[in-house]
């Protein structure tokens, strides 16, 4: 039986086409895994149906602390990775539904026992003829502690303020207005003493007035002091705090040694007075809780930056224990988180009877 001959294509052109087209999916299937494996992003390609891991990229292996050959040919539930149990269940269902799954942010456990929190993305493709899942994801937990930190800031800034608007309006209520209304019954005493010609009471009432009046006007001037002294208006942070040692010196009798060593640097006005208020709550903390009068205070410019120490020699406090309770150092660590929004830094050294010294650094 003579061989039979084979059948010619019925179009030239489609059978010229067809190499060409398997060159264009050889290089596309090179173009992805070369993609895939130089990703700076870890990335992973699991077999769809039970976490089998068919690839991953040198980042993935990386951020996990694991070889590669320790991941391939295994499920993420035996290496505990991402994604396992009820949680693979719901990406798969959410991934057969939108072919896709964005921007999921989860807590994962690093083989280091290391909790992270990541955003993921997933999605589903074909592997020689395998359903499969493409997952990458980034790392922010940074990101999500400092939006932590900051809304933690936002509610102590919220709560000091309600707290110096209490304060103010016990100043405006218990002795600014009760003055006021000691001057208005004693108008009428000395309008009394008018009409009745009783010049020693003219008097007498003329010179509780005018003690009224003044004490009035001390009331007024020290709160609009406290709101915005006019001292920060233009001036440097090194002249601010000598007006602000003055001031500490008159009001509540604390004694503050300055030491301005060389030039300082110059600051923004927002940094400036935030440091001015930083320093203005610290030294008042002094007074209240150190049991002494007495405080140094040394402003240099070192290693690029300006550097504020401020110490004492008084009761002290165990530094270590209590920076690390928001309960007992509310108001150390609403200044040092303040700070720290701004890049600054500040350090807390103390030990019980050996006082205290606090170091603020900002990068200038």
């Amino acid at each position: 039986m003579a061989a039979k001959k084979p059948t010619k294509p019925a179009n030239k052109k489609q059978a010229r086409s067809k190499p060409a087209a398997n060159r264009r999916l050889e290089q596309i299937d090179s173009m992805f895994s070369t993609l895939f494996n130089v990703n700076p992003i870890p990335t992973s390609l699991t077999r769809m149906e039970d976490g089998l891991f068919l690839d991953v990229n040198e980042a993935y292996s990386r951020y996990f602390g694991l070889d590669r050959t320790q991941i391939m040919g295994r499920t993420s539930r035996e290496l505990g990775l991402p994604f396992q149990g009820g949680e693979r269940a719901e990406l798969v269902t959410r991934v057969r539904s939108n072919g896709v799954v964005r921007d999921w942010e989860l807590e994962i456990t690093l083989p280091s026992g290391v909790n992270r929190i990541v955003l993921a993305s997933v999605q589903s493709l074909e592997v020689d003829g395998t359903d499969a899942l493409l997952s990458t994801f980034i790392d922010i937990t940074d990101r999500v502690e400092a939006e932590h930190q900051i809304r933690m800031l936002a509610a102590s800034l919220t709560a000091v303020e309600q707290g110096e608007r209490r304060r103010i309006s016990k100043i405006l209520h218990d002795d600014l207005q009760q003055r006021l209304f000691a001057v208005k019954m004693q108008l009428s005493f000395l309008q009394q003493a008018y009409q009745q010609g009783n010049t020693e009471g003219i008097l007498a009432d003329t010179e509780n007035l005018e003690n009224w009046i003044s004490d009035a006007i001390e009331t007024t001037r020290r709160l609009s002091i406290d709101l915005s002294p006019v001292v920060l208006q233009g001036s440097s942070l090194a002249d601010s705090v000598r007006w602000l040692v003055d001031e500490m010196r008159e009001r509540y009798g604390l004694d503050v040694m300055l030491e301005v060593q060389d030039r300082l640097p110059i600051l923004d006005e927002h940094l400036r007075i935030l440091l001015y208020e930083c320093m203005r709550e610290l030294m008042f903390n002094i007074v209240k809780h150190s049991d002494v009068l007495q405080a140094n205070v040394v402003m240099q410019h070192v290693d690029g930056k300006l550097r504020v120490s401020l110490s004492d020699h008084g009761k002290g406090f165990d530094a270590g224990r209590v920076m690390s309770d928001p309960k007992i150092a509310h108001g150390l660590l609403d200044i040092r988180n303040r700070l720290n929004l701004l890049g600054c830094s500040m350090q807390v050294q103390s030990q019980s009877g050996d006082g205290t010294q606090i170091t603020i650094d900002v990068p200038v």
